[in-house]
């Protein structure tokens, strides 16, 4: 597997937790970044939505509890607001990512991990 495998998360997450336990138990070897600790920078946000196939408004989880109780209206935030709404609360981006080379995906499902993956 030559490309770098990278997993953003927040630990305390239950599906980070299972999404980690996954990429361990068939083990794969990955860079972790917990979002907390090190919110991730613009250029790092833009990376992660164009692999993903998402502008960066679409990765912010709109079912997030945190981002509900934002009085925000996402869609006429710039990408520089966008950035910085989400530096400043990782916990409303889509979670987990997981990136390898030039493709990510977002959440977590088996199915799709292994798809990516192996």
């Amino acid at each position: 597997m030559g490309q770098a495998v990278v997993f953003y998360c927040v630990t305390s997450w239950s599906t980070c937790k299972k999404a980690q336990a996954w990429l361990d138990e068939k083990g794969i070897k990955y860079s972790y970044y917990d979002l907390l600790k090190q919110p991730p920078t613009a250029e790092t946000l833009k990376e992660i939505a164009a692999a993903a196939g998402l502008t960066l408004k679409g990765t912010v989880n709109l079912r997030s509890q945190v981002f509900k109780k934002m009085d925000v209206d996402l869609e006429k935030l710039t990408d520089e607001e966008v950035v910085k709404l989400i530096q400043e609360n990782p916990r409303i981006m889509l979670r987990p990512v997981l990136k390898k080379g030039k493709k990510a995906i977002t959440g977590y499902k088996e199915s799709t991990y292994e798809e990516f993956i192996l």
